[in-house]
């Protein structure tokens, strides 16, 4: 396994990570699912959504959003949203360190 820069945005399907989050949670698991969402051109958004699912010790939900603001109102980018637990259905906290070990071979 090859070490990658701990950053989310770097986590591609198939890579090991271990998580921890400010809840004081640890855990390894495996990215199962990968996906970027873009705004409707036709709103005049500039924002990416990335979405991580990962199963292991844990099975959990992550996203991140990128963006420009098109508005006073919105909020300031990027956005790093909460890790939540999805079977619980319950935050376990946001991401304090992320360990990349990468994809088992």
């Amino acid at each position: 396994m090859t070490e990658n820069t701990a950053d989310l945005r770097n986590v591609v399907e198939g890579d090991t990570v271990t998580i921890e989050t400010t809840e004081g949670h640890t855990f390894e698991v495996e990215c199962v699912f990968y996906e970027k969402q873009h705004a409707d051109p036709r709103s005049g958004l500039v924002r990416e959504t990335n979405l991580w699912q990962f199963e292991g010790d844990r099975n959990a939900t992550v996203s991140f959003t990128d963006g420009l603001k098109a508005s006073p109102d919105d909020p300031e980018f990027p956005v790093h949203n909460e890790v939540w637990d999805s079977d619980e259905e319950e935050t376990l906290g946001y991401i304090e360190s992320l360990t990349i070990a990468g994809a088992k071979v």
